[in-house]
């Protein structure tokens, strides 16, 4: 990555952390829109319309840092970041209103298990993020089960940032 561009990442951050509860949403969505890689919206207006699709659109062992913006809305879907997609930054536009979530739970069946056997906690994520140089700012992953456990974040990788 070039340091221009690692600087305008920093800086995009430093702002919303600084004023973000009085920051207008079209100036946020115009900044952040100008350096994304790739923008998901579910009602159809951006490159993809889930987080997977994003995420798979990036190329294993990525040595540059891919921004991922990710439009307002409630994307219910189970979300894997391999080990090999390295480097890769989501931003939402509204930590309240940016959401990933998936409602899996501990007793419910693994998908292709034995159907004795239910799941673990551990396979019940929303969002599995393995790879390392993982960062993810304004946005929110629930797991809002209530028939038992769930996780909404499983990280595995190193060096992974969540911010607000």
């Amino acid at each position: 990555m070039s340091w221009k561009r690692c600087i305008r990442i920093v800086l995009v951050v430093l702002h919303m952390a600084v004023i973000f509860s009085a920051i207008n949403a079209q100036s946020f969505d115009e900044e952040i829109s100008a350096i994304a890689d790739i923008i998901v919206d579910k009602e159809g207006s951006g490159d993809y319309a889930t987080v997977q699709e994003a995420i798979n659109s990036i190329p294993d062992d990525n040595n540059t840092t891919k921004i991922i913006y990710i439009k307002n809305g409630i994307y219910y879907e189970k979300v894997i970041l391999g080990y090999k997609k390295t480097n890769v930054i989501l931003v939402g536009e509204d930590v309240d209103s940016t959401i990933i979530s998936n409602d899996n739970y501990g007793n419910e069946m693994l998908i292709g298990g034995d159907q004795n056997n239910g799941g673990h906690t551990f396979s019940t994520y929303t969002f599995r993020a393995d790879a390392d140089g993982f960062q993810a700012y304004n946005i929110s992953f629930e797991n809002p089960t209530t028939e038992g456990q769930g996780v909404a974040y499983h990280a595995n990788g190193d060096r992974q940032i969540l911010y607000h």
